[in-house]
């Protein structure tokens, strides 16, 4: 279950290493064995992983579809943002990667996708 990010605790105290441990052995047990849980723990560090050859395209949508981390609650219209966690919330690591170039449009569209076919 995701978790409201707290911009005034570290986001990495906020993680539930366990949950998240948990879902890549069940989705990606063959890159858990690789790479271990500290360089899957949030999907920045998939993408990561990911761009050095370490993670498959499919490993990488499958865990980003099925991970639970921080959530940032949407921002209304008018208002300054919420801090978002450095790390740790898929949408934001998602939405950073693509737009620092990270990953590609197609990607990026089938990352996003993904996300909300599971939710």
């Amino acid at each position: 279950m995701p978790r409201d990010y707290d911009c005034t605790r570290p986001w990495r105290d906020q993680l539930d290493e366990q949950a998240i441990e948990q879902m890549i052995s069940t989705y990606a047990p063959r890159a858990l064995e690789r790479l271990g849980v500290e360089r899957l723990l949030t999907v920045k560090r998939m993408i990561d992983e990911y761009r050095a050859g370490n993670l498959s395209r499919d490993e990488l949508v499958v865990l980003a579809a099925h991970y639970d981390g921080l959530t940032v609650a949407p921002t209304p219209v008018g208002e300054d943002p919420e801090p978002a966690p450095a790390e740790g919330s898929c949408g934001w690591d998602v939405y950073m990667a693509g737009s620092h170039d990270l990953i590609d449009g197609e990607l990026y569209d089938e990352l996003l996708s993904s996300m909300k076919s599971d939710g």
